[in-house]
């Protein structure tokens, strides 16, 4: 995935002034998305490269799980078996896309991706999350696995869905095999304002690969 970051940086300027508010008030709403189940952002498109001969797919929504606004990172979980584990191994780039409707606000977010899967950051995550949002987990089959029945399959056992919301974390234990979190180290913020008095765009930079480097910001024409 070729990010436009990578042979153009908008600005070198530091962020001052109106892009200071800008910059917190990602920040602030990314936090609360973790909390919120009706944020906005809480939901985003997280964008992986294709592998050539895998999945033809290299979009889909993701629930954002945790943000480290001093890393600027930001952390979803996800089936180990899943296409985007080999994406992300193939080309650690990614991208994150949320939109609030009701505002007009876009945000935009490049960054690196790792895979954790047996580490204090996969299990830190799985400890913290609830059994109903890890239940996904305990499927008997890789997520895109084709379905040869004519029926829809959800690719749980039946006294899982039969459980429901009473799910306990000693019954979802067993998905922790193929449980992963991603972590998302971001190093380009974009956020476009749309205004019928004038839309607004504004765009915040580091250095990849070295979050010592101090973020730096401009405005960008919409």
């Amino acid at each position: 995935m070729t990010h436009p970051h990578d042979s153009t940086r908008p600005t070198t300027r530091p962020i001052a002034g109106e892009l200071a508010v800008v910059w917190q008030m990602v920040w602030d709403r990314l936090e609360r998305s973790v909390n919120q189940p009706d944020a906005p952002w809480r939901e985003g498109v997280f964008a992986t490269s294709r592998v050539p001969g895998g999945d033809p797919f290299g979009l889909r929504t993701v629930i954002l799980r945790r943000v480290e606004r001093d890393a600027a990172a930001l952390t979803i979980h996800t089936d180990a078996r899943s296409p985007k584990i080999a994406q992300i191994e193939a080309d650690p780039a990614v991208e994150w896309l949320g939109y609030d409707r009701r505002e007009r606000l876009q945000i935009r977010l490049a960054g690196r991706a790792t895979i954790h899967r047996a580490d204090a950051v996969a299990e830190a995550l799985w400890n913290e999350s609830s059994p109903l949002s890890l239940r996904g987990y305990l499927g008997g089959h890789p997520p895109g696995t084709p379905v040869e029945s004519d029926t829809p399959d959800p690719n749980l056992p039946a006294w899982v869905l039969e459980r429901g919301d009473r799910l306990t974390r000693e019954e979802v234990q067993p998905g922790r095999a193929h449980f992963a979190a991603v972590r998302i180290v971001v190093y380009a913020v974009e956020m476009l304002q749309l205004d019928r008095a004038g839309h607004r765009r504004a765009r915040f930079d580091r250095v990849p690969n070295d979050p010592r480097t101090l973020w730096t910001g401009g405005w960008i024409m919409p």
